[in-house]
């Protein structure tokens, strides 16, 4: 699959121009924020990940106590290779997540957009595998039905010569699945750990 061009900052801010005046007067309804949104959204799903990430920044500053903005400049920016700004805005919807939280407010839908998960991704990309599996962990704490979070950290301690903790995720991973692709791969991963664990002779 061919990756779609690189935009300039200039081409970006073109681009997002063109899709504000696309919403048209709309934009009034819908408010800067509000249109800045849609303007992301739409962007997101054209794969013009720079000026998306132009319109979720918007957002994103419109309105500071919505985590979703933030979140999605986040994957905006990891799709740019641009890993340590974009863990920065997940780790930036988690804390705001927290916040609405404990106020007693609706924050994040972790099952749809799971900002540990796209943490781990970020960190995942530098190599810091550490960081990268302590968020994995969060995401699979928090959204007991995801197995992505989980194939990921076996993956990381696979990586990372840890072959009894790799079994021992690959086995919570096993209970969360019944998808024949990801058994497949799990049963892939688990031959690499015991492979592992018999040329240490354990």
């Amino acid at each position: 699959m061919t990756e779609p061009p690189r935009r300039s900052p200039a081409e970006a801010d073109a681009i997002l121009s063109a899709e504000f005046a696309r919403i048209g007067t709309h934009r009034d309804a819908l408010g800067e924020t509000g249109a800045a949104a849609v303007a992301g959204w739409t962007l997101m799903h054209g794969m013009e990940w720079e000026a998306a990430a132009i319109a979720w920044e918007m957002a994103a500053k419109g309105d500071p106590d919505d985590p979703e903005p933030l979140n999605e400049w986040g994957v905006c920016l990891l799709e740019l290779g641009r890993f340590d700004e974009a863990a920065n805005l997940f780790r930036r919807t988690i804390d705001v997540d927290a916040r609405l939280v404990a106020a007693g407010r609706d924050g994040v839908e972790w099952m749809e957009n799971d900002p540990a998960y796209r943490l781990g991704v970020a960190l995942h990309a530098k190599g810091d595998l550490r960081s990268a599996i302590a968020s994995y962990e969060d995401s699979a704490r928090r959204n007991p039905t995801g197995v992505d979070a989980l194939r990921e950290a076996a993956r990381s301690r696979l990586a990372l010569g840890e072959p009894e903790a790799a079994l021992e995720v690959l086995g919570r991973l096993e209970r969360r699945t019944v998808r024949l692709t990801l058994r497949a791969e799990v049963m892939a991963m688990r031959a690499d750990a015991n492979r592992m664990l018999r040329e240490r002779g354990t």
